[in-house]
């Protein structure tokens, strides 16, 4: 899960070539939004530039305040509801803090990339000599009430790109296209402050003016979901010292020990593939949470906070596999888990999604789930998942010493989520999400699958379609096998993976080629060290097994003590045996199929011998039917 947030102010510019080739047009646009804003004086006079003013967003209000110094730095705080968030380039080092502002994550990979172009257009550095090294060409026209806008194309040297459309009678900004990875936002430039010889805009919203047709179309749950800052005060060149832009030297401990000392093994059920520990919230008793390094902050099911007595604040986009969903905020006091022999650690002061995991989630996993713990928990300690042992370590960074054999994997954070270079079929490689919230194995996102040809070299193999979901929706997805996959010096031959074109969500993404699920992580013992940036993979008992796919080729899904065909795969030995969607399974080989737990079923239909038989006696429109499945490997 990922909170995406954007906030971006102020885009300006002047126009030298310098022996580059830049379009005429992409010229005479700038040159026109420098004689808006105040000439080409006013402009070079201005190095520093300081803005404060209110923001609402997520459906909560709060402060905004900003800081650029040329070439490329800038700092922003932004305390809306109970969220306390700075972010900042110094030139070099790009940092934001946790969401209460205690504690500092350097940003690596895309995310420093992110900032870095955020900085360059905040700095206003394509319209410095030069065009500060990015590229601008001219882009389209538009008109409204009868004026013409027209807009420029622009790419930073490095990091995400931009679309500024401007007045072509004024020669003034009226609004920006962000984009980052698949993702794409406007801002609308409103109003004007006129400050050290220059016109700045005064506010910057994710609505149309009320001069734009798009207007006509607003209702109240799209101005739920406004982003809009509106600026109260600027100061220009005003003296603030060079360190303002480094990371911040925050020494909050927020993590308490009990009955142990910088480390501590939490037990954990793996069942449906996922890592299951016990954690409690606020005291309240201990409830079934699932471990998820692909989730940038904790997230809480409704249903549970309600009962605990937590209160929402605000609203916010979660982005997850297939999607977007919408969640909300709450603070918790503390977030513990303990050993088997009594000791316990603690993570006080954590803001948390909120987010729906009834229902749907409780259906496929069998049993209910209050949480997903998170980055904003992990990453105060080294942790290490032995899938053999059943036992999640944690430890104090400061403490943690590798003693293993295995050699480190250099890993980056996107949003706080482990990222991993990842080689498939020996040449086609990619960034790959590290997610045990992922039941899944080998998933593999369009933008790899595209650039490989993966379908078309998996062409000759069998290959089947699945329904997958979580937060955000489901997708398609086509399984079939690899001719291999690597991972830092492990590899391994004929893997099975999902195959995505979805456009959506983190499948759609163009920067994060896939993701490695339990499917993966479970042949190993898996040591995350977020702080040094690595992780380490040593290989665990089910390491030289063959990837398995299920061979009954049904899914099926428990509603209260009901249990149903969710999903059949064509060809398969449900499908043969003549197992349809929503036929109620009432027996499994003569015992009742609700007393089955999941992990029973697994190794029933999925480890179980191929050409074993089972009898299912099912119910089909008020009739009972006795099916015979005769297992058989799909894929």
């Amino acid at each position: 899960m990922r909170l995406v947030t954007g906030v971006a102010l102020l885009a300006a510019g002047t126009a030298f070539a310098a022996g580059r080739q830049v379009h005429p047009q992409a010229i005479a646009l700038v040159d026109a939004y420098i004689a808006g804003t105040g000439g080409l004086d006013a402009f070079d006079a201005q190095r520093d530039l300081h803005v404060r003013g209110r923001i609402r967003s997520m459906g909560m209000t709060g402060a905004f305040e900003q800081w650029t110094r040329r070439p490329d730095r800038l700092l922003q705080k932004i305390y809306v509801g109970p969220l306390r968030i700075r972010r900042g380039f110094d030139g070099n080092v790009g940092w934001e803090t946790d969401l209460n502002s205690k504690k500092v994550r350097i940003l690596d990979g895309k995310d420093l990339e992110a900032i870095r172009s955020e900085a360059w257009f905040e700095n206003e550095a394509w319209a410095q000599e030069d065009f500060g090294g990015g590229t601008l060409a001219p882009g389209g026209s538009s008109y409204r009430q009868g004026r013409r806008f027209r807009s420029l194309d622009i790419a930073p040297p490095i990091g995400p790109s931009r679309q500024l459309w401007f007045d072509d009678e004024t020669g003034l900004l009226d609004r920006i296209v962000s984009r980052r990875d698949q993702l794409e936002w406007k801002q609308w430039a409103v109003g004007i402050l006129e400050v050290g010889g220059r016109t700045h805009y005064r506010v910057l919203t994710s609505e149309p003016p009320a001069d734009d047709a798009r207007r006509s179309a607003r209702d109240p749950e799209r101005e739920r979901w406004e982003e809009r800052i509106d600026l109260d005060s600027i100061w220009v060149n005003r003296a603030v010292p060079d360190s303002i832009f480094s990371p911040p030297g925050l020494a909050v401990n927020r993590v308490s020990w009990r009955k142990t000392s910088g480390r501590i093994d939490v037990p954990f059920r793996y069942g449906t593939r996922h890592v299951w520990i016990k954690a409690s919230i606020n005291g309240a008793p201990p409830a079934d949470f699932l471990l998820d390094t692909g989730c940038s902050i904790t997230a809480i099911d409704r249903s549970y906070a309600d009962r605990i007595g937590l209160k929402a604040e605000g609203t916010m986009a979660v982005q997850g596999i297939a999607g977007t969903d919408e969640g909300s905020f709450a603070r918790l006091k503390t977030l513990a888990v303990s050993s088997s022999a009594g000791a316990r650690v603690a993570v006080r002061d954590l803001k948390v999604g909120l987010i729906d995991l009834g229902e749907g989630f409780e259906a496929v996993l069998w049993r209910p789930v209050a949480g997903l713990i998170g980055y904003d928990f992990l990453n105060h300690f080294v942790v290490r998942i032995d899938y053999d042992r059943g036992i999640v370590t944690l430890t104090e960074p400061k403490k943690f010493k590798y003693t293993g054999t295995a050699e480190p994997i250099p890993i980056r954070l996107f949003s706080g989520i482990p990222t991993v270079q990842v080689e498939v079929n020996d040449g086609c490689a990619g960034e790959f999400v590290v997610d045990c919230g992922n039941s899944f194995g080998l998933d593999v996102h369009g933008s790899l699958v595209r650039q490989c040809r993966l379908l078309s070299r998996a062409a000759g193999r069998r290959q089947v379609e699945v329904y997958s979901g979580g937060i955000g929706g489901a997708a398609i997805n086509w399984f079939s096998r690899l001719d291999s996959v690597r991972i830092g010096g492990h590899s391994w031959s004929e893997p099975i993976a999902g195959f995505s074109l979805g456009s959506r969500g983190l499948i759609g993404s163009r920067d994060y080629a896939g993701n490695i699920g339990n499917g993966v992580l479970e042949r190993f013992v898996v040591t995350i060290d977020y702080e040094g940036r690595r992780m380490y993979l040593e290989p665990g008992k089910r390491f030289t097994e063959r990837d398995r796919f299920s061979r009954s080729g049904a899914f099926l899904v428990k509603q209260t003590d009901r249990v149903i065909a969710g999903q059949i795969i064509r060809g398969s030995a449900a499908h043969q045996a003549g197992l349809k969607l929503f036929d109620l399974v009432m027996t499994i080989d003569g015992r009742q199929a609700s007393e089955f737990t999941p992990e029973e079923l697994d190794r029933m239909f999925e480890h179980g011998e191929e050409g074993a038989t089972h009898t299912l006696v099912i119910e089909r429109d008020g009739e009972q039917r006795t099916l015979t499945l005769k297992l058989k490997d799909v894929l």
